[in-house]
């Protein structure tokens, strides 16, 4: 893999970004780091080798997120980006509050995962798949609960409308890699033989059930 060959993907996906009408900072930061690569001393594969990422990053003209494409270009041998012309804004995985490069990074190339819809999808499925509203807490109980946990930051089992709920951060890896485990609330609950767990999730403002989404303003 050549600086040449490099030069010519970074080239040629700057000009698919004005095809489609990409912004047009994306566009002049493809070609900036185009002109970058073209002008290094030695080969950009090289540096990869030495410094890894961080050798990319500090090659003056290529940012974080094109140093991640190049990085991809070299490993692959095609042109990936954290940010996707195909995909509206709203569904931008790097538009989630929180949720930082690496948690973008390891989403799409751990888990497959490219955008917001796919990722709820994914956190919508819970132990209490196939169990009806009325054999779990309300909606209101829940972040009611998830509301006094927050405000609190201690975890304690409390009963409402006859539910014995106890609300943790949760200790998934996913939590942790997208970065939201002091965000995202896992819930707890029994009542004699029916037990269960929701996550609470914060989307566009509001706190939401995660699989039962009906809004409260948070």
């Amino acid at each position: 893999m050549t600086n040449d060959h490099i030069k010519a993907l970074l080239l040629d996906h700057a000009r698919r970004l004005d095809r489609s009408g990409g912004a047009v900072f994306q566009t002049r930061a493809f070609r900036v780091a185009a002109l970058a690569v073209q002008g290094l001393p030695r080969a950009i594969v090289t540096i990869f080798a030495e410094r890894g990422r961080a050798g990319l990053q500090s090659i003056p003209g290529i940012g974080k997120s094109i140093a991640y494409t190049i990085e991809r270009i070299i490993r692959t041998g095609q042109v990936e980006t954290l940010r996707d012309p195909s995909i509206p804004p709203r569904e931008q995985l790097r538009n989630l509050r929180g949720v930082g490069q690496r948690g973008v990074e390891w989403l799409q190339e751990g888990l497959g995962i490219r955008t917001v819809s796919q990722l709820r999808d994914t956190l919508s499925v819970s132990p209490m798949s196939g169990v009806t509203s009325a054999e779990e807490p309300s909606v209101e109980i829940l972040l009611e609960v998830d509301a006094l946990f927050r405000e609190t930051q201690q975890s304690k089992e409390v009963c409402r409308g006859g539910w014995l709920l106890r609300a943790n951060f949760p200790r998934t890896a996913l939590a942790f890699r997208v970065g939201m485990s002091r965000e995202w609330v896992e819930i707890r609950f029994n009542r004699g033989e029916q037990s269960g767990i929701r996550l609470i999730v914060t989307e566009d403002g509001d706190r939401v059930v995660r699989g039962r989404e009906i809004r409260k303003v948070a």
